[in-house]
Order: C-alpha cells, then structure tokens, then sequence
C-alpha cells in the first residue's frame, strides 16, 4: 500500500504537537494503547547518549518523548506506556502522569533485558486494550495514525511494520526491509511472546509470526514521515527539520512570537541589533545580546545566553546553554549547562558541561508545569 495521506506538521495545536484533522481522529474510546520504547540500548556511535537518553533529546526545544506522546494523544489515543527501564524515575518524574500531553501515561520496568517485542508484551498486560501501537524512542512521529490503522486493519494483519520506500519489488523480502520503528501488533501477536527472556521485533517475533501462518504487513511512507535520529549528524538533521517545521506555522502558538522566520518565546529577550535569518526557535528567558548574528536552522533553548557579537549557525543550543561574547558556533550542540568561551570557534562538536548533566530539557519541563 502506497502512503498518500498528509503528512502531519509540528505546530498544528497550540503546543506543537503532531496533530490530525478532526475528521481523521481516532475515537478516544477504541480499543488502544500507545508504548513508546524508551529504554533500549544506547548507539555506541551516539555521544549525545552520554549527556542524556536519547528520547529525552531536545527537539526543537521540546523532549523527543513529549513529540511522541502527543502524536497519540491527539490522534485519538487515550493512554501509553512508556517502558523506559533503568530511565523510568527520570521520566515519570518529569512527564509524571500525562499532564498537558493530552494522554494517561504509566509505566513500565523490567529488570532483566527484555529486547522490544519483550518490552511491548509486558506494557500489553498493563490493560486489555486490543490495538497497541508501538513507536521506539528515537523516532519523530508523523504519519497518520488513521491511514496506519486502517491499513492494518484492512490487511486482517496480526502486525504492521512502517518501512520507508516506494512499492516494493516482486523479490524483495520482509526480512530485508529497514524498520522506522513504527508497529501496529494485535494483542493475539504479542500473546506469542514468552514472559521470560529476550526477544527482538525484527528478529524474532516477525518470525515467528510467519511460522504460526499469521499475517504481517508493511506500510510504505516517505522518508520525511517518520526522522529518526541515531548519532550526532542525524540529531542536527531532525533538529533542524522540526524547527523548519515551526517556522511555517501561521498563528501565534505556545507563547511564542514570530519574527520573519523566527519564533520567540515572549519572555525572550533579543536586543535590536541582533540579526536573525532563517528558521529559529527561542525559547523562554533565553537572551541575545546586540550585534549577535543566529542563521537557522536553530533552536535556542530555555534560559540560553547567546553574547554580543557571537555567531551561531545550524545548531541545537540546549536549555541554559551559554554563547559567550564574539563566539563562532557552527553546526554543533551546546548541551544544557555548557558554556563556550569569549571568541572561541567550534564547528561541527558537542560542546558539553563539565558535569554529566541529565536536565538539557528541564527548561521545558518547568515552564509547561508553572
């Protein structure tokens, strides 16, 4: 099946969450949970994972987590399970029970490795819903949950697995597909999954779905549908994807201002000289001194200082991340608490605080709950 519904953009509600149409909501009464995978293993290759999870990662200023779990609650989905594992006092002390996320979270930790289709079977036994819809916690949601549920409907599918690509060749086999990380699983599916041990989707329980004759079937999106982010390249791209994404959003939303193509937060302060060009996201408290020059795509966080004279570029600058005066900032991250010096260049680099510092989002985190 080919994918040809809209695709959702960030910024359609009033908090920027992936939004659907009111006619293409999923009644809040049916039958399913959202599970967002936030406990997996870390990517060695991913430094960002040594600051903080990665489905706790700022994007566009907002935790990755929070784009998830607000694509379920506004398409219709009434409650999630987040399995976050050794994280789980990290996240629900921050998303606590699903306030201003439009949907009920609880939790789920297992205390020996359980893999992905372990985790999904243990958060399925947390209510007797019959559709889960699971997402893995590096993905940024933005297909159309209807059009995804119909199809596995449609299909008579035990399990739908979201792969990028056009139609797929006569020879090409399921085992070769690259998952998002996006499936749908019938309760019977996740049934087949021992209570004990490690089992994987793609690995396992796909096959043995084959081998009980249980159908499985693939949704086809294209590539902007579902970003996904794995190392420090990729987090930038879908960074700076998501604050492009704002920065087309028509009306005032989230205390936010635009400004040509930025949006600032109303307790920003920018001095006149500063130049911004290009899509820019400023977060609350943050300040820009004079002369600064910000060329998007560029997410400034919550409490971030951005000196006189300094240049930022293509860059994530994290909650109360500091840019000092005459500073040339390229294609990097500036993670919550670190401070690059007066007149100092970096490109393409993590500039990191001294201390490992798990609260780059906590800036948002505080103002959504004041």
């Amino acid at each position: 099946m080919e994918y040809n519904s809209t695709i959702r953009s960030l910024g359609e509600s009033a908090d920027g969450a992936l939004r659907a149409d009111p006619e293409g909501r999923i009644n809040k009464q049916a039958s399913i949970r959202g599970i967002v995978l936030a406990g997996g293993p870390s990517y060695g290759d991913c430094e960002l994972e040594q600051i903080m999870p990665r489905p706790m990662l700022p994007v566009a200023t907002r935790p990755l987590i929070c784009h998830i779990l607000s694509w379920f609650g506004h398409d219709g989905v009434g409650r999630a399970t987040v399995c976050a594992n050794g994280n789980t006092a990290l996240f629900s002390h921050h998303l606590k029970s699903g306030e201003g996320l439009n949907i009920a979270i609880d939790y789920t930790e297992d205390l020996m490795p359980r893999g992905p289709a372990g985790c999904a079977h243990d958060a399925a036994k947390k209510g007797d819903e019959e559709l889960f819809v699971v997402v893995e916690g590096g993905v940024v949601p933005q297909v159309d949950l209807s059009v995804l549920l119909d199809h596995h409907r449609s299909c008579g599918a035990a399990m739908t697995m979201v792969v990028h690509g056009n139609e797929a060749s006569p020879d090409q086999r399921l085992e070769d597909e690259e998952p998002l990380g996006i499936y749908v699983f019938n309760r019977k599916s996740l049934s087949y999954v021992a209570t004990t041990g490690f089992c994987d989707i793609k690995e396992g329980l796909i096959s043995d779905l084959y081998k009980r004759g249980e159908a499985v079937s693939v949704l086809r999106v294209p590539t902007d549908v579902a970003p996904r982010i794995k190392c420090l390249n990729s987090y930038l791209t879908v960074n700076g994807w998501a604050v492009e994404k704002l920065s087309k959003h028509k009306t005032e939303f989230d205390e936010h201002v635009r400004h040509g193509d930025a949006w600032i937060h109303r307790s920003a302060r920018v001095a006149e000289s500063a130049k911004l060009l290009g899509p820019i996201w400023v977060g609350p408290g943050a300040l820009i001194g004079a002369g600064a020059m910000i060329v998007g795509p560029v997410s400034i966080g919550a409490g971030c200082e951005i000196g006189a004279n300094a240049v930022v570029t293509r860059s994530a600058i994290w909650d109360r991340g500091v840019v000092g005066d005459g500073a040339i900032v390229d294609d990097c991250i500036v993670a919550s608490g670190a401070r690059v010096a007066d007149h100092e260049v970096h490109r393409r680099t993590i500039c990191k605080p001294h201390s490992r510092n798990r609260g780059g989002i906590l800036g948002w985190f505080n103002g959504r709950n004041r």
